[in-house]
């Protein structure tokens, strides 16, 4: 059964994995860029949240079920979605583009997590948003042949 403490031990040591190799360093061609970039610079600013609310509904949900460790573990895997955000941020900074301070998917699904108080919508949302990632993800590797990404 995981437990929090599963979840805590199981970011931790992922936090420790290096798992993007920057020695390849990016080989994109102008049409794979033309064909990313605004996908690659939505997700990176997605990546990028401080988790504030996700934080607050956590803890509330944490105290109603008697679990302080899981805010922890919370926090962990926001930390662990700041790491990708950051990858793909030193991945536009590679390849020399911006990064996007705003993208109208973004900002509807923060304005939908703002209002959440429910631990339950919030679990929804990420599974979501987790399950597309991997889609996104793949679909980079498809799009491409740059072995960093």
């Amino acid at each position: 059964m995981n437990t929090s403490r599963t979840w805590i031990a199981h970011f931790k040591v992922n936090a420790t994995k290096l798992r993007v190799n920057w020695d390849l360093g990016p080989a994109i061609t102008p049409q794979e860029m033309a064909t990313i970039l605004p996908s690659l610079q939505a997700w990176q600013l997605g990546e990028t949240s401080e988790g504030e609310n996700l934080i607050r509904a956590s803890t509330r949900y944490a105290w109603r079920i008697g679990d302080p460790d899981y805010v922890d573990a919370v926090k962990l895997f926001i930390k662990e979605e700041q790491k990708h955000g950051n990858n793909l941020g030193m991945y536009l900074d590679a390849v020399g583009q911006p990064h996007i301070k705003k993208n109208w998917g973004d900002s509807l699904f923060r304005r939908m997590r703002y209002f959440s108080n429910s631990m339950e919508a919030w679990t929804l949302a990420v599974i979501a948003v987790e399950s597309t990632a991997q889609i996104f993800y793949q679909s980079l590797k498809d799009a491409t042949q740059c072995q960093l990404l």
